[in-house]
């Protein structure tokens, strides 16, 4: 950039919109340490914040509309079981992790695993958070891989059959819905 003039330029902060303190101006004083944003109190960065709970949903809604092959063979399995009286939605969002499957009413969210989550390692953190993350809600969370929903889905349905039946390890007891559908909010 050349100019016009021929003088050189002017000081860092000096040019047009040099924003400095105007001559004669009284100066800023600096923040203490207690109001600086390094001192403000955030949220560890683990913690759900309000933030994520958006980015969580916009996700559950795009996994659902393209869910992997497995997913939706096992989905096709889940809403015969709804037909029984489950009641498994798929790509829950619950805190900051989205689950492939959930049956709200049992406490039970399942997980499809494909081979990537054996070999790599991020992926396999990311799997230890979510398991925490389901214990801490009191979910009870079952973990299938790709080979048993095409191999053996009968033994995918009724090991999913068989911790609907159990009782809540945690003592956790969830009334089951009544016949109409209503949770109990009044007499009918």
């Amino acid at each position: 950039m050349t100019n016009d003039s021929g003088a050189s330029p002017p000081p860092c902060g000096e040019g047009a919109g040099g924003g400095g303190p105007a001559p004669g101006a009284a100066p800023i004083k600096a923040r203490k340490p207690s109001q600086s944003r390094a001192a403000t109190s955030w949220a560890p960065h683990d913690a759900l914040r309000q933030k994520d709970l958006p980015r969580v949903t916009a996700r559950s809604r795009r996994l659902r509309a393209e869910p992997t092959t497995s997913e939706a063979r096992l989905w096709k399995a889940l809403r015969a079981l709804n037909r029984e009286g489950a009641n498994f939605r798929r790509q829950c969002a619950l805190g900051r992790f989205v689950y492939d499957f959930g049956d709200y009413s049992a406490r039970i969210l399942i997980e499809v695993d494909g081979v990537v989550h054996e070999l790599i390692d991020d992926v396999r953190l990311n799997d230890a958070k979510k398991d925490t993350d389901a214990m801490a809600m009191k979910f009870r969370l079952l973990r299938v891989s790709n080979r048993d929903v095409w191999g053996r889905l009968d033994h995918v349905v009724s090991q999913i059959r068989a911790l609907r039946a159990a009782p809540h390890p945690d003592g956790y007891a969830v009334d089951p819905p009544r016949p109409n559908g209503s949770w109990g909010e009044g007499e009918d």
